[in-house]
């Protein structure tokens, strides 16, 4: 998450202050969570997991439609795949969120004190950084593939471990990037997970 920057609890007519956040913040250039609860930590934190949620679930299935997609493999590599996806997941989620911040506390006291977080993401700032790093990993996974695809070049199992991670981290990296544009695009996958898969079982 971004640093902290402090923020004033606001009070008086709840619609009034979610119609003021949602023109301080349009959807068109922002991702917004709103959480709520008895108390401000709580409801900050709920805002931000919903902030999440939306990335989580465009990972989740990239990752595992791209699994299916590269084919079945041995038990041993297709374990090894399963982790790697989890962590290439994790880490694009952080870098993702990494652009999410609360922005905006309100609370009512009647009938009962509660607390309204509005956690936000700033939808260009995120894609700056996710594009540029997608790209860097296009080059590298299309000179791996050129490379292993010569009749004469042997894949060894950690040069396939490290194929799989950079495509599955370069898809759950897309997939938060999907997430993060108003129009739910990515950037076009250069070679096809159908071909890496073919490669990883190249004898």
């Amino acid at each position: 998450m971004k640093k902290r920057i402090p923020v004033t609890v606001k009070t008086g007519d709840r619609l009034g202050w979610v119609e003021n956040a949602m023109t301080a913040y349009p959807p068109d250039q922002f991702l917004t969570g709103l959480g709520m609860a008895p108390d401000r930590k709580k409801a900050e934190r709920r805002s931000l997991t919903e902030l999440e949620k939306p990335f989580a679930l465009n990972i989740s299935g990239r990752t595992k439609m791209q699994i299916e997609a590269l084919g079945a493999f041995p038990e041993s590599l297709s374990r090894e795949t399963h982790k790697l996806s989890v962590k290439c997941a994790d880490r694009a989620l952080k870098v993702a969120i990494s652009h999410g911040r609360v922005a905006d506390v309100f609370t009512e006291k009647t009938p009962a004190e509660t607390f309204y977080a509005l956690a936000v993401l700033d939808r260009h700032a995120c894609v700056n950084q996710l594009r540029p790093m997608i790209t860097g990993m296009d080059h590298q996974l299309q000179e791996w593939v050129s490379r292993f695809e010569k009749a004469d070049v042997t894949m060894h199992p950690s040069d396939g471990y490290a194929l799989i991670d950079a495509f599955l981290c370069r898809e759950a990296l897309d997939a938060a990037l999907a997430a993060a544009t108003s129009g739910g695009k990515g950037v076009p996958l250069p070679v096809q997970p159908e071909t890496i898969g073919r490669l990883l079982r190249k004898k």
